[in-house]
């Protein structure tokens, strides 16, 4: 009954219309498993070189606070709000000059001391680890940068 009379207005300013049919047409070309698999597969060694290289300096700062979480008896699940923790801090820390990482550091431990009720001396010992760590990935990451 809808039929022919549904309208999908393409564009802020509507000059382009299609009907539904042409939108489900184009819908299906999309979500084509074989073109999804095809694109899939053609940037596949881009996207894991990528993930090796991003995440390779995550993995670093939370490997760092390991034996902090392992002196406190700090295990299994307990674990995964002071990783989130490290993660956080290192996403925000890469992205500003170290003289305004205090600023950030007091606001993200702040909220994940409300947020997960989390040790504030572990807190603490791991900040202060991850900083350091952060600091010397950070030199490392930028000087692999300016090499290539």
């Amino acid at each position: 009954m809808l039929e022919g009379i549904l309208v999908l207005k393409i564009g802020m300013s509507g000059e382009e219309e299609k009907d539904i049919d042409e939108q489900l047409k184009l819908w299906e070309l999309k979500t084509n498993p074989a073109t999804v698999g095809a694109i899939l597969a053609d940037g596949r060694a881009v996207m894991v070189e990528r993930l090796k290289r991003y995440s390779r300096p995550v993995w670093i700062v939370r490997k760092a606070i390991v034996p902090i979480l392992n002196k406190h008896g700090v295990t299994g699940w307990h674990r995964m709000p002071y990783y989130d923790l490290v993660q956080t801090l290192w996403k925000w820390l890469k992205k500003y000059p170290e003289k305004l990482w205090g600023k950030y550091i007091g606001a993200i431990v702040g909220f994940y001391m409300t947020i997960f009720e989390l040790d504030e001396k572990i807190v603490d010992e791991i900040v202060d680890v991850a900083v350091k760590t952060i600091r010397e990935v950070l030199k490392e990451y930028n000087k692999a940068k300016e090499e290539v």
